[in-house]
This record gives structure tokens, sequence and C-alpha cells, in this order.
């Protein structure tokens, strides 16, 4: 699965930067900043997704990116990844912040 999630961000990275979408260079950022963490790891760190897909969402929603019919599709695969968080463990998070995914 770590495979899976690594090819979907690896994607959608790469299609937000060929089509320009304004808006998405701190996604772009953020999606490789994951995918750097997600190399080092042998399983998939589920919470990690589930962060990033709220971050990718807040920062759509709140910057008015808009999301191409395929960029829509790779999140909302994210999604169902991330969706095997564990709930307790997102208590507290600020969904907008990139710097909770390092540097």
């Amino acid at each position: 699965m770590n495979n899976e999630a690594r090819g979907l961000i690896r994607e959608l990275a790469d299609n937000l930067t060929r089509s320009h979408t304004k808006g998405s260079h701190d996604v772009c950022d953020v999606l490789l900043k994951v995918d750097r963490q997600l190399r080092d790891q042998a399983t998939l760190d589920v919470a990690l997704i589930r962060r990033l897909t709220n971050y990718i969402a807040y920062a759509v929603f709140a910057d008015k990116i808009r999301l191409s019919a395929t960029q829509r599709l790779l999140l909302s695969q994210l999604m169902a990844l991330g969706r095997r968080a564990d709930g307790q463990q997102l208590m507290g998070s600020n969904y907008g912040d990139k710097s909770q995914f390092g540097e």
C-alpha cells in the first residue's frame, strides 16, 4: 500500500505541476515532502496520508484551487487510503498548516 500511496502522490504532484494550476505550488511542495517521508518507511503511515488529504482539501477550499477531473480522482483515491487512520490521532490538527509535514 505504501507504493500505491507514493504512486498516487507523485502522479498528483506531476499533474498539478504540468497543468500550472493556480495556487497549487504549496500543495505540490507538501506532496513532495510526504513522498520523501514515505520513501523511508516500510509500511504506509495512514495518519500521514490522512493529514495530507485534509491539508489538500483545506487548501483547495481556502485558496479556491480548481482541480481537474483527473486531479479530483487522484485526491479521492488518496482519501480512501487515509480513511483507515484512527480519528483520535487527528485531534487538534491544523489542516491548513503545511509545516506539519516537516521541511
